[in-house]
C-alpha cells in the first residue's frame, strides 16, 4: 500500500507539493474587522455541494488554501508530534475559537433550532490555555517580523488591535441564524475591507519561510537510516512520527497512518526506531492518502469506516487517477444511474486498458490511530465485472414493484437492531466493500445475522408509520441473503422471473408462508386490517420447523378464504389465467409443488442455508404480482389486485 501511495503522489505531486507548507482547510467564519481591531460582524462562509443524485445544497464552510502546521516538533531536545493529547498546533490568520478567543462558545437550542441560551467555556489552565497562548504568540511573531513601512498598514494594525483587546467571542455579531450554527470545532479566519488575511501575500511569504526554518530544525534531530521504500538512498533521515490523516471517522486532531511509539512496533531494544520510514517518505505517503480524502471521487464514507479508491494507467506514467463513482453507487444510488451502469458495462472507463490498475483501502480510526481495514489491487475491468453484478444482486423489487438499489448503508444496517445505539461494526462495511468490488464472499455471520433479525423484526410487526422502514429493512435482509448464495457458490440464481419455478422445498415453504399471508389480510381488508398475520406469529416456527406449523396455517386458510368470498377467493385458492395468458398459480398449485418437492409432507425442521432459501421464496412472493384475469374469470372492480 505503501509503494501505490507513493506512485500515486507523483502523479498527483503538481496538485499538492510537500515542501508547501499549506493545506486545504474549510473556514466556516469570517471575522470582519474595522481599522480599530473591533469586530463589525462575523460572517458565514457558504460552498455548494452536489450529492449523488445530483442535488446542489449549500453548507457551511468553503475550502481555502490555509498555512499548515508542519507535523513535527522539538520538545528540549526531543522530536514530538505536533498534535496530539489536546495539543492544537497553531495556524497562521485561521483557527478555532479556543485559539483565537481564549473559549469555546457553549449554544443550547430548542428542537426547532432556535437558541436558547449562549454561554463560554474559557480556557484558564492547562493544554487549553496553552492552545490560546500559542495562537497569540504566533501573531505577535509574524507582527514584528513585519518591515516598518509596513506595521502601519491598516490589515496589520487592525489585527494587532484585536489581539490586544482580547475581548472573547463576539455573539453579538452574529445573526440569530447564524448563531444557531455555531460549534467549538469550526473555523475562523480574518477578513479586512473585503480581503481574507491568510490570503495576504505577506502573511503566506512569512509563514513559507517560519515553517521551512522549524522543519530544518527537527530534520538536525532526527536519526539516520536506510528507508526500504527509497533504495537509492542509503542514508536517510527517519522520521518517528507520521504525518496527520485528515478526514478519518472519530480521527481526531492528531490521527497517523502508524505508530512508531506503541508497542506494537517497539522490539528488540530499539524503542522507537523499529520502523525505518524516510520523512520525505512519510510526507509523500500522508499527501497522497490526504488528498483521496478531500476528493469526493476518490472516498465514501461507510459508518465510522472510511474506503478510499483510485485507478490508474499503468501504460500512462504520468497521467492524473481517473474520478470514478463508485463511492455514489455504493452509498446512495438512484435506479436510474444504477441502470445506466448495468446497460453500460465500461460507461466512463472505457479509455482505460485492461491493464489499469484499481487499488482500494478501507481506513477505520479506533483511538486515534488508523487502521487499515482492508487493502486490495486488482486491473480495474475486474474490478467492475464484480461491480457489475454486486449491483445485479442487491437491486430487488420492493413491495410496490419498484426496482431500487440497495446501499452498503442499508445492507450493513439490517444486521443489527435499529435504532440510534446500535450501529454496524466498521468490519461490516469492509466485508460488504471486498465483496461488491472484489468478489470475495460474505462471512457466515451476516447470513446469520440477517437471518435471526428476519425473525425477530417480522414478529414484531409494523404499522402505517413504519411500514417504509420495515419493508426496507426486509428488502436489505434478502439481498444480503441472497448475496449469500450468489458470492459463496452455493446455489443462486433466483430471480424474480424464475420465481414460480423453483422446486427447493424450503424455498416452497416460504412462498407458501407469504401467500398464506396474503389470504389472511385480503379476508381482513374489509373490517380495516389487524397486525397480527401468519407472517408476524408464525415465521420462526415456519421458517425452522415447517411440519409443526403449516399443517394449522392451512386449516386456517380455509376460514379465511370463506371471509373473503366470491370469484377473488378462487383466485387465490384455484389460480388463474390472466388478461396475458400467464397462468397465476393460487394456493392449491404451491401446495402440490411443495408436496411434490418435499416428498408429499411438510419438512420437520430446515438448516441454516434451508432457512435462507426459504427467506427469499418469502420475500419474491410477497412481492409477487397478481395481473387481472381474463374475463370468463368473474371478479368483481373491487376484487381485482395488482
Amino acid at each position: 500500500m505503501i509503494t501505490e501511495l507513493l506512485q500515486l503522489y507523483e502523479r498527483i505531486q503538481r496538485v499538492i507539493n510537500t515542501d508547501e507548507p499549506f493545506a486545504r482547510r474549510r473556514i466556516h467564519w469570517a471575522i470582519d474587522l474595522d481599522k480599530h481591531g473591533e469586530v463589525i460582524s462575523v460572517s458565514p462562509t457558504i460552498s455548494r455541494n452536489t450529492d449523488g443524485k445530483g442535488k446542489t445544497k449549500e453548507v457551511l464552510g468553503k475550502e481555502y488554501r490555509c498555512p499548515a502546521a508542519f507535523f513535527l516538533k522539538l520538545r528540549n531536545t526531543n522530536v514530538v508530534a505536533a498534535a496530539g493529547g489536546g495539543n492544537i498546533p497553531p495556524e497562521l490568520m485561521s483557527g478555532k475559537p479556543l485559539q483565537i478567543f481564549g473559549e469555546e462558545p457553549v449554544v443550547k437550542k430548542d428542537r426547532q433550532g432556535n437558541v436558547l441560551e449562549k454561554k463560554v467555556k474559557k480556557a484558564e489552565t492547562g493544554t487549553p490555555k496553552s492552545n490560546h497562548q500559542a495562537f497569540l504568540d504566533l501573531h505577535d511573531r509574524f507582527l514584528a517580523s513585519l518591515p516598518p513601512e509596513q506595521t502601519q498598514e491598516a490589515e496589520w494594525t487592525a489585527l494587532r488591535m484585536f489581539f490586544e483587546k482580547r475581548k472573547g467571542i463576539p455573539f453579538n455579531a452574529f445573526s440569530d441564524q447564524n448563531l444557531a450554527q455555531l460549534t467549538k470545532d469550526q473555523r475562523f479566519s480574518f477578513r479586512i475591507n473585503g480581503r481574507l488575511l491568510l490570503q495576504h501575500p505577506q502573511a503566506t511569504g512569512w509563514w513559507r519561510d517560519e515553517i521551512k526554518k522549524q522543519r530544518e530544525s527537527v530534520r538536525q534531530c532526527l536519526p539516520q537510516g536506510r528507508d526500504p521504500f527509497d533504495p537509492a538512498t542509503d542514508d536517510s533521515v527517519l522520521s518517528v512520527r507520521f504525518p496527520h490523516i485528515q478526514g478519518v471517522p472519530n480521527g481526531g486532531g492528531y490521527c497517523p497512518i502508524a505508530s512508531f511509539d506503541k508497542a506494537p512496533m517497539q522490539s528488540f531494544g530499539l524503542g522507537e526506531i523499529t520502523m525505518p520510514l524516510g520523512l520525505e517518505t512519510a510526507e509523500k505517503v500522508s499527501a497522497a492518502l490526504n488528498w483521496l480524502l478531500s476528493d469526493e471521487t476518490s472516498y465514501k464514507r461507510m459508518g465510522d469506516a472510511v474506503v478510499v479508491f483510485w485507478a490508474v494507467d499503468k501504460s500512462a506514467a504520468n497521467s492524473p487517477p481517473q474520478a470514478l463513482n463508485f463511492g455514489d453507487l455504493l452509498s446512495e444510488a438512484d435506479p436510474l444511474q444504477v441502470r445506466e451502469f448495468l446497460n453500460n458495462a465500461w460507461g466512463g472507463y472505457a479509455q482505460f486498458p485492461e491493464t489499469s490498475k484499481f487499488h482500494a483501502a478501507v481506513l477505520s480510526s479506533p483511538q486515534s490511530r488508523i487502521t487499515i481495514r482492508s487493502w486490495h489491487t486488482e486491473t480495474l475491468p475486474q474490478a467492475v465485472a464484480h461491480f457489475r453484478k454486486w449491483l445485479g444482486l442487491t437491486s430487488l423489487l420492493n413491495q410496490w414493484g419498484d426496482e431500487m438499489p440497495i446501499a452498503i448503508g442499508q445492507l450493513a444496517a439490517c444486521t443489527v437492531q435499529k435504532g440510534k445505539n446500535s450501529k454496524p461494526l466498521p468490519r461490516t462495511y469492509t466485508e460488504l466493500f471486498e465483496a461488491a468490488l472484489f468478489g470475495r464472499p460474505l462471512p457466515s455471520r451476516l447470513f446469520s445475522a440477517a437471518l435471526q433479525r428476519q425473525g425477530l423484526e417480522l414478529v414484531k410487526g409494523c404499522d402505517k408509520k413504519t411500514r417504509k422502514e420495515f419493508e426496507e429493512r426486509l428488502r436489505a435482509r434478502t439481498a444480503l441473503i441472497k448475496l449469500h448464495f450468489e458470492l459463496n457458490n452455493r446455489g443462486g440464481g433466483i430471480t424474480m422471473e424464475n420465481h414460480t419455478s423453483q422446486k427447493d422445498s424450503a424455498y416452497m415453504c416460504g412462498r407458501l408462508l407469504a401467500l398464506l399471508d396474503k389470504i389472511h389480510v385480503e379476508a381482513h381488508k374489509g373490517s380495516g386490517g389487524t397486525n397480527s398475520s401468519p407472517a408476524n406469529r408464525s415465521y420462526a416456527a415456519a421458517s425452522t420447523t415447517p411440519a409443526l406449523i403449516f399443517p394449522q396455517l392451512c386449516k386456517l386458510a380455509r376460514y379465511h378464504l370463506n371471509k373473503v368470498g366470491g370469484g377473488w377467493a378462487n383466485c387465490l385458492e384455484h389460480g388463474y389465467e390472466a388478461e396475458t395468458g400467464e397462468q397465476v398459480e393460487g394456493l392449491k398449485q404451491v401446495v402440490v409443488r411443495l408436496q411434490d418437492a418435499a416428498g408429499g409432507t411438510f419438512p420437520r425442521t430446515l438448516s441454516l442455508e434451508q432457512q435462507g432459501r426459504f427467506a427469499i421464496g418469502f420475500y419474491y412472493e410477497r412481492c409477487r404480482n397478481w395481473p387481472h384475469a381474463k374475463k370468463k374469470n368473474i371478479v368483481t372492480s373491487d376484487e381485482k389486485h395488482n
